[in-house]
Parts: structure tokens; C-alpha cells; sequence
């Protein structure tokens, strides 16, 4: 149990480094979405064009970030013997994998933003995949098992 835990840390880790990385070149990133935006809604006045790509970007890294911050808190709650968090990962995990690819196809050159922010996602979800499978190994089911018989200390009664 504790190396699934340390693997959803890791992953929640290098997705917001990876965050950062990417908003280094936020410039860059905003120019590339509103190429795309203007790409496709010629006919749209420029105020809307920047608004589409504003919130684009916005929802991108919000809900990237809200994710990232989940997984670590639901890791955290496993990490206390809370069974229920295991089954909050499951779909944060998907949903990470999600945004990943949302990510990595809104970017229209993502070489561009450099290859840390490139491999950055996918690393991030192929560790929170690896957790996910050991979270439900039988030494994690005999970890997060009900204490029949135990005191708060841990000791046989």
C-alpha cells in the first residue's frame, strides 16, 4: 500500500510540475490555442476569438490542477486506512488520463513547449496507473481490512 500511495504522490507531483513547465511558455500557449480558435471560427469577431481561447486555457489548467490536487488528497486518505479513497482513484485516475490527452491535443505543436512538458503527462498517468493496480493487490485489501480486534494503536487486544 504505501508504494501505491507514493506512486499517486509522484504522479500528482510531476502533473503540476509539468503544469508549471507548460505555463512558463503561457504565451506561447495562449498564441497556439487562438491560432486554432481563429482556425476554426473564421468568422468570429477578435474579442470572442481571445475569450474562446482564454477560457480554453483556463478550464485546461483548472481542471488539470483541481485533479492532480484529488488524486493527492485521496492518496492521503488511503494512506490513513480510508477504503473509500482507493475508489475515488479509480476514476481520477481516467479522468487524469483524460485531460492528459485534451492537453496534449489542444497544443498543436507540443514539441514546441519543450519535451519535460511532452512526456511530463503521459509519465504522470502511466505512475498513477501503476498505483492503481497495486492498490488493489491482496496485501493492499489485508492493509485497508477493518481492525476486528484492535485498539487505536494497532495492538491485539
Amino acid at each position: 500500500m504505501a508504494w501505491s500511495v507514493r506512486l499517486w504522490l509522484a504522479a500528482a507531483a510531476v502533473a503540476m510540475i509539468t503544469t508549471g513547465l507548460a505555463l512558463l511558455n503561457f504565451d506561447q500557449l495562449r498564441g497556439q490555442l487562438l491560432a486554432e480558435v481563429v482556425r476554426q471560427f473564421p468568422d468570429a469577431p477578435p474579442a470572442t476569438r481571445e475569450r474562446v481561447a482564454a477560457v480554453t486555457l483556463l478550464i485546461l489548467i483548472g481542471s488539470g490542477v483541481l485533479v492532480w490536487l484529488l488524486q493527492a488528497g485521496f492518496a492521503l486518505a488511503m494512506r490513513s486506512r480510508r477504503r473509500l479513497a482507493r475508489l475515488a482513484l479509480v476514476p481520477l485516475w481516467l479522468l487524469g488520463a483524460v485531460h492528459a490527452f485534451f492537453v496534449l491535443g489542444a497544443v498543436v505543436s507540443p514539441v514546441l513547449l519543450g519535451l519535460p512538458v511532452l512526456l511530463g503527462f503521459p509519465v504522470a498517468v502511466g505512475l498513477a496507473a501503476i498505483a492503481a493496480v497495486l492498490m488493489f493487490l491482496p496485501a493492499s485489501n489485508a492493509w485497508l481490512a477493518p481492525s476486528s480486534g484492535r485498539h487505536r494503536t494497532g495492538r491485539a487486544s
